[in-house]
């Protein structure tokens, strides 16, 4: 009975404990998309110029703090494999399997984090106006691809006519931005 009690605080202590890598990950996840979207303010501005919609740009960086925290939980699992495998040579009489719904449960934990910990990144990347963000640095023209979208991000006078692409460049060359 005594050692039910005391395996049982065991497993909630470590539960505790990984509750709180979770949060400290989750937020260190937070942090990089946030630098993320600070560092590519100007391609935001280009995606959302040539036609990017709101939901385009939470998806893209949705999916990228996904992918950074599975690729973080595949390599915890290995590490787990590995110290396993070590402990199983060492101690033979150790049993130090890793069941399969602990390895698909941490994966999905890690994925969920990564989602749950990248909202606020991804929508304040949504939520930038392409034209502040293309206002603060370089932007080569030349390397859009604006051919594939004939109509898209084309600027218009003060009339509502379209410029066209060589009177952007040079408006950009004038103003100090070429």
């Amino acid at each position: 009975d005594q050692f039910d009690s005391i395996v049982g605080f065991i497993g909630i202590f470590a539960i505790a404990v990984s509750c709180v890598g979770l949060l400290v990950g989750g937020i260190g996840v937070m942090n990089i998309m946030l630098v993320s979207v600070t560092e590519r303010t100007k391609e935001i501005g280009v995606r959302k110029a040539i036609g990017a919609r709101r939901r385009d740009i939470v998806r893209q960086f949705l999916f990228e703090a996904m992918m950074l925290t599975f690729l973080g939980g595949v390599l915890g699992v290995l590490l787990a494999v590995g110290i396993s495998q070590i402990l199983m040579l060492l101690i033979p009489s150790m049993p130090a399997s890793i069941p399969t719904w602990a390895v698909v449960t941490g994966l999905t934990v890690s994925i969920g984090v990564g989602l749950i910990f990248g909202v606020w990144p991804a929508k304040k990347a949504s939520k930038l106006d392409p034209i502040e963000a293309l206002q603060n640095g370089h932007v080569d023209l030349e390397q859009l691809p604006l051919d594939l979208f004939p109509d898209a991000g084309l600027l218009h006078d003060h009339w509502g006519k379209p410029i066209s692409r060589d009177q952007q460049r040079m408006s950009f060359q004038c103003s100090g931005q070429a």
